[in-house]
């Protein structure tokens, strides 16, 4: 009696409720913001979550299917029968081997990995996936290979990640390749193709000087850019005052809408370059057929 008068008080803590009593989750809370349907050779898949609402919701709430390329959703499987919550703006990554997943990313952020052994096997290249909470959809993707940035020639170890959440997934164009600057997937954390919020877009250099010497101080010459949409792939040279090619530092590489790339100094024989004057160049494109170049001048220096 004691445990049925708390319940209908509403006393009763979350975590000691049964997953009979939870409350349904609304359509919209928890939104789909990144999937891994075609690992890496020994690598997982994996599914992020996205807590879009104002209030904590228990993962036992919540179920997933995956869908196969006719657009058929299999039988849904429940995440978990423990009591997991996401908090709100919080990300969930859902993996049914959280070790490899972070072999293979080590930038992600492990303390939001959720091992889910009953997780659904996702077709690789088309296919889906779709969140229940009882019988109600919550949010569901479907995927085809036209989702992948064009430029990318393999797709294997690229996950798929949300541009917007005020938008419906399956809106056009909302779901694009992770960047391949960061490593092809973003689990647990912001994605690379998320808008950039930056005024200004374009390439800076924090410093015009660098010396390379390990002494903790300007060691690396850092490129930081913002760019106004996903998409866009890079090629960057680096001359010298000469006008000598001293290093490949990129080659068709593509972008996050933010981020930095660096240089250790170092030329493609591996040989460190003399001191002096040197010039990256930068040239972009976009499979709308923007392109543009950025020069952006740097000395080679050593510390007195």
């Amino acid at each position: 009696m004691k445990h049925n008068s708390l319940l209908l008080s509403g006393l009763l803590p979350l975590f000691l409720l049964p997953s009979a009593h939870l409350p349904t989750v609304p359509p919209g809370s928890i939104l789909i913001n990144e999937i891994l349907s075609n690992p890496n050779p020994d690598g997982v898949d994996f599914i992020e979550l996205y807590n879009h609402c104002d209030t904590t919701i228990d993962l036992r709430t919540l179920a997933i299917a995956s869908v196969n390329a006719n657009g058929v959703s299999g039988k849904p499987r429940k995440i978990t029968e423990q009591a997991i919550f996401i908090r709100p703006k919080e990300y969930k990554v859902l993996t049914i081997n959280p070790y490899i997943l972070q072999q293979q990313y080590p930038n992600s952020a492990y303390e939001t990995f959720v091992e889910t052994p009953t997780l659904p096997n996702f077709n690789s290249e088309t296919g889906g996936v779709v969140l229940y909470s009882d019988d109600i959809v919550i949010d569901s993707l479907f995927y085809t290979p036209q989702r992948q940035t064009p430029f990318v020639a393999e797709s294997k170890g690229f996950s798929l990640e949300r541009q917007y959440l005020a938008i419906p997934t399956n809106a056009q164009g909302n779901f694009h390749s992770a960047a391949s600057v960061i490593g092809g997937a973003t689990p647990g954390y912001k994605n690379s193709q998320s808008p950039s919020t930056a005024e200004q877009h374009g390439f800076s250099l924090t410093s015009r000087t660098f010396s390379p010497d390990n002494d903790g101080f300007e060691d690396e010459l850092e490129i930081t850019y913002a760019l106004p949409q996903s998409g866009f792939m890079a090629k960057i040279d680096i001359y010298n005052a000469n006008g000598y090619l001293v290093k490949k530092l990129c080659r068709n590489q593509s972008l996050a809408t933010q981020g930095r790339i660096g240089w250790n100094g170092l030329s493609d024989a591996n040989q460190r370059p003399p001191l002096g004057l040197y010039v990256a160049v930068i040239e972009i494109y976009h499979p709308t057929g923007t392109t543009k170049i950025y020069r952006l001048s740097f000395v080679l220096a050593a510390r007195l």
